[in-house]
């Protein structure tokens, strides 16, 4: 079997939360982070969001041939 495939992701977090959809580059969460931001902003809320990463770690099972 392969070996797991392990990447670094990025988020905008609350608290130890996730509150976005993980993203691949740096960038991306970044936008995501101002969006945040900004609509926590105009709600009259504390932006208390942060940008974060976190390993994603994906792993495949034994694979089961199929017949037609």
């Amino acid at each position: 079997m392969a070996d797991p495939i392990v990447e670094q992701v990025f988020t905008v977090a609350r608290g130890d939360e996730a509150i976005t959809s993980y993203q691949l580059t740096r960038e991306a969460a970044e936008a995501d982070l101002a969006r945040v931001r900004a609509a926590m902003i105009t709600a009259s809320l504390q932006p208390d969001v942060v940008l974060a990463s976190a390993e994603k770690t994906t792993t495949y099972g034994k694979i089961t041939p199929l017949t037609s």
